[in-house]
């Protein structure tokens, strides 16, 4: 009786934590940048040259610009490369435009320009667990219009 209630009261406790993650909950940059540093110590902020600079959402100077819902753009260095990081409203925002430019996300953020840079893979894929969506794209039935 007693390794019956404690089996039960064991898998209730284990689906309580299960349940109370919250996966699809945005982080704001600060925790982003938290999750950097704890794996890279070295990682820092990459400032823009002149007041208003740097990427933008909209795009600057001939680039593509970011889809629904993005916030802010962070360029962040990581040894000697940069790190694009996009911070979108939602996670299902920013996992779409990941899906579109074959890149990766965690949460709300996309991280652009990360796809063949191994390094930056590594990175990403080993800070934030974040998920490679040019894999994804592979994976989906090619659709004909």
């Amino acid at each position: 009786m007693f390794v019956r209630f404690y089996s039960f009261f064991t898998l209730f406790v284990c689906s309580l934590f299960v349940s109370c993650e919250k996966k699809d909950e945005p982080i704001g940059h600060m925790d982003l940048y938290s999750l950097a540093k704890k794996y890279n110590p070295n990682v820092k902020l990459v400032l823009a040259e002149e007041i208003g600079g740097g990427p933008i959402c909209a795009g600057r100077d001939g680039e593509i610009p970011y889809g629904e819902g993005c916030k802010k753009v962070f360029e962040v260095q990581v040894d000697m490369l940069v790190l694009r990081c996009v911070e979108f409203d939602t996670v299902k925002n920013a996992q779409k435009e990941a899906l579109k430019l074959k890149e990766y996300s965690f949460k709300n953020w996309l991280f652009d320009e990360v796809s063949g840079e191994r390094p930056l893979e590594k990175f990403v894929l080993e800070a934030f667990g974040a998920i490679d969506y040019k894999k994804i794209k592979e994976l989906l039935p090619k659709t004909t219009n």
